[in-house]
């Protein structure tokens, strides 16, 4: 957390530097900027609420919670910004839109913390909030999160919520997310051992993360290894282990050439690739 605190503010003050001394760029970029890092200061401090009121549930999961805090990265990258740029709002609809998004933050800490129902909660109430704002990538978002709940209970409405999140965000042109939608979805599909399913999954996640090009190299080395891995996992329920093996390996490979990767996350990979190994 001090880590992550730190290079927030690092690169709070570097984005005022940018535009107020060095004027290298321009005020709305700036604006841009700060308010992504707003999103990652609540989803922070959301976290934190949490861990203070920790239960022995919430201890178990805190090094996974802090694992999981959205990268920082995204919100110095301009062409990122610019892309996902909200259309014009009144105050009233960006005031409404930032409550949404305060409760998405908010379900996400419950998520990861595996206070699942409470999260839930949260996350319905969140898409009832957002009916009124006609914002589909807001929506979309919305419904990943109550997906990713859904499933994290063990509810079967979960792959069609996820669903339901993927064509929203695909309407959008939001190639990120859509991606990390098309992952999700393979990962419910392996998990049910439904190989067919997931291999086509994963064949919209590589169209997706292809389509994203050199723009955004660290976000598309992450999600690439996260198909990788999950490649592998239906590499083994398949009885393909030479080409599990190279899945787990080459998602290992990415996640280590992605700056600020998580260590729980390498460690997971090994961990898939030793019981492999065995």
């Amino acid at each position: 957390l001090d880590g992550h605190t730190a290079a927030w503010v690092q690169m709070h003050t570097d984005a005022c530097q940018a535009t107020h001394l060095r004027g290298e760029q321009s005020p709305a970029l700036l604006d841009l900027r700060m308010a992504c890092l707003q999103r990652r200061r609540t989803e922070t401090r959301s976290l934190v609420d949490v861990l203070v009121d920790a239960d022995a549930g919430v201890v178990e999961n805190a090094a996974q919670a802090v694992a999981e805090l959205p990268e920082l990265g995204p919100c110095a990258d301009a062409a990122t910004l610019l892309a996902a740029e909200a259309p014009r709002a009144t105050p009233e609809q960006l005031a409404a839109a930032a409550a949404v998004r305060d409760q998405l933050a908010q379900a996400k800490a419950l998520l990861v913390t595996a206070r699942l129902k409470a999260g839930l909660e949260l996350a319905d109430a969140a898409l009832h909030q957002s009916g009124s704002l006609a914002d589909l990538p807001l929506t979309a978002e919305v419904r990943l999160m109550q997906g990713e709940l859904l499933n994290a209970l063990g509810d079967p409405r979960a792959e069609a919520t996820l669903t339901d999140a993927f064509f929203i965000a695909e309407s959008t042109h939001d190639d990120p997310l859509t991606a990390r939608l098309a992952l999700e979805l393979m990962h419910i599909a392996a998990a049910r051992l439904d190989l067919t399913t997931a291999g086509q999954w994963s064949r919209h996640g590589r169209a997706l993360i292809d389509r994203l090009g050199d723009a955004h190299p660290s976000e598309r080395r992450a999600l690439e290894s996260e198909r990788f891995s999950t490649l592998g996992t239906v590499g083994v329920h398949a009885g393909q282990l030479e080409q599990a093996e190279a899945d787990y390996r080459r998602a290992l490979e990415l996640i280590l050439a992605t700056p600020g990767h998580a260590e729980l996350r390498v460690a997971g990979i090994h961990n898939n690739l030793g019981n492999l190994l065995v």
